[in-house]
């Protein structure tokens, strides 16, 4: 939380890395010294992501800023699903990974807990850094745990819309066995509530400051302690109502199948489960393809304007920044070596015969991974017309759904205008007078309502018909495989609350315990009091005056102490 900032001023005479000012209660947060000294450790600064295919995220910038109005520009921490933050720790620049592999140091090599899912809101690129990190340490002779290797990294559901469609499915949770169903975020939860604190402990000092956060970090365990049986019955009853629904469209996707005529639901299982976790998984970048979409890219470098493909077909998710180009230049140094010099020959000039064939792989590449990216926000636009259908009657849930298909909606138009834009260029619409691609290239008549609908009007079977049977059998097919993960997912959860309840009695039962304990501890003392000796060694007498005291000699009754009362 980038909020709860700290300025450098309020604390000119006490260095950062000398200030060793704790207040009483300091459980929660890592010591400042720990932090400093643990990001700038060589091995500790994983390096960067040149080449940004999925978003704009600045985290892997590792040189990240150093303000100079603020020694502590944000706070940093870890929650469980449940909402309990399990440690805190200040941050002294942008954010880096090495804020997260410290996190990660702290609860595998200090805790020794078994971690199995590590929620970050930028897991795609995070998971490559973090075996990076792991190949270093053992290079460095540093004994690892033997789960360090089996730890998955989805990428948390709050943030999961600002990827790419290819990305939210290779790092969805949806795919992952033993994930369940995340409840919400609950790290972005308790910044929402922390960060209202930035206005007055910027001013204060470090010690100050530190103790006003962990108070209310406490308070708001406390709260979490009270409110976790409601929590738990709420994401049961999600997660039930989740498999219903899951359920619901695997039934319709049955009633499709049989209205085919043609198949059967055993083949589109068949077919479902010899799929990827995505579609896009499957498709092939063969070199040549590769190398028609880094030399569009390197001559836009030049100065060059191709009359290939519009730029923002060119170059996707990056601007054409220098790290940009060394990357793609670094690529295409490498294809060309392996390619031609290696075999003697030169690259292929792009007025060429064999590289219009390397732009045909590359065209027939974009149209088919756009297509199954356009298959996937279908099925998520479907799974958005069931839910609304069931909260149609709360005036809430259907403005927030609203919102959200209108989202998706944008989300295929987007796509959709990209293939069409792809198809119609002067160069594709001449390659496909020569030699027909394996799409449809003539575009009159396409409607985006269409594909809203789950029909994809550029696809044709080898005889030429639109929307071929085993383009159907195929769309069925990655429905059903998303609706089986998930049914799946949404199983687990309900058998994960269930043990999370019976933990949770258990706790409450062995605190009603110590509450009975110490009740008939204190019982025992008022009934059999022992006596006070004064200086002469006498036992003091009663006072001669005053209200009488009166002990029942009833003892506790224990079953009078819910976890109700417990809580209070």
């Amino acid at each position: 939380c980038f909020k709860l900032r700290h300025m450098k001023q309020q604390n000119k005479s006490f260095p950062l890395a000398e200030d060793t000012a704790l207040p009483p209660n300091h459980q929660k947060f890592v010591p400042n010294q720990d932090v400093l000294h643990f990001i700038t450790k060589p091995e500790n600064q994983a390096p960067g992501d040149s080449l940004k295919d999925c978003s704009n995220f600045d985290v892997d910038k590792e040189l990240g800023f150093v303000s100079k109005k603020f020694d502590i520009t944000g706070l940093g921490g870890a929650f469980c699903r449940h909402g309990f933050c399990g440690l805190a720790m200040n941050i002294f620049t942008g954010e880096r990974y090495a804020y997260a592999l410290m996190i990660l140091q702290i609860i595998l090599f200090q805790h020794n807990l078994p971690l199995q899912f590590f929620w970050y809101d930028v897991n795609c690129r995070f998971k490559a850094r973090f075996k990076w990190w792991a190949l270093k340490l053992r290079e460095m002779g540093v004994s690892l745990p033997t789960h360090v290797h089996n730890i998955s990294f989805p990428l948390p559901p709050f943030h999961l819309n600002a990827h790419v469609a290819k990305c939210q499915e290779l790092n969805s949770c949806s795919g992952m066995k033993g994930a369940a169903r995340p409840p919400g975020e609950p790290t972005e939860q308790k910044w929402s509530i922390l960060r209202f604190l930035g206005m007055t402990t910027q001013y204060m000092t470090r010690c100050n400051r530190q103790a006003t956060i962990e108070r209310k970090l406490h308070c708001m365990q406390t709260y979490s302690v009270v409110s976790g049986p409601a929590l738990l019955m709420r994401m049961g009853a999600r997660a039930v109502e989740q498999r219903h629904l899951a359920g619901q469209s695997m039934q319709q996707i049955q009633k499709e199948v049989n209205a085919l005529g043609n198949t059967s639901m055993q083949e589109v299982t068949s077919i479902a489960s010899q799929l990827a976790w995505t579609p896009s998984a499957q498709l092939e970048l063969t070199w040549q393809a590769e190398y028609a979409s880094l030399r569009l890219q390197d001559a836009l470098f030049d100065g060059y304007i191709t009359g290939f493909l519009p730029v923002d077909l060119v170059v996707q998710g990056s601007k054409l920044t220098a790290t940009l180009k060394r990357t793609v230049t670094k690529r295409l140094a490498a294809i060309e070596k392996q390619h031609f010099y290696d075999a003697g020959t030169l690259p292929w000039s792009m007025e060429s015969e064999e590289f219009y064939g390397s732009f045909r792989f590359f065209v027939e590449y974009e149209v088919s991974r756009r297509t199954n990216e356009l298959v996937t926000k279908n099925t998520r636009l479907g799974l958005v017309n069931s839910i609304f259908e069931k909260v149609s009657d709360r005036q809430g849930d259907t403005k927030t759904l609203k919102s959200n298909k209108l989202a998706v909606k944008r989300s295929i138009r987007c796509d959709f205008d990209a293939v069409v834009t792809l198809i119609t260029s002067a160069r594709v619409q001449s390659m496909a007078e020569d030699e027909p691609f394996s799409f449809k290239a003539d575009v009159h008549g396409w409607d985006v309502e269409k594909v809203y609908e789950g029909q994809f009007p550029w696809i044709i079977d080898k005889e030429g018909n639109d929307n071929s049977k085993d383009a159907c059998v195929r769309r069925l097919a990655s429905r059903f495989r998303l609706c089986l993960q998930q049914f799946e997912r949404a199983q687990e959860e309900m058998e994960l609350v269930t043990n999370e309840k019976e933990l949770t009695l258990m706790l409450f039962e062995e605190q009603i315990r110590c509450l009975d304990n110490a009740i008939r501890k204190l019982d025992t003392e008022l009934l059999h009091p022992r006596p006070r000796t004064g200086g002469d060694g006498a036992a003091n007498s009663p006072p001669a005056s005053g209200p009488a005291v009166t002990v029942s000699s009833n003892p506790p009754v224990a079953a009078s102490i819910t976890p109700a009362a417990c809580a209070a």
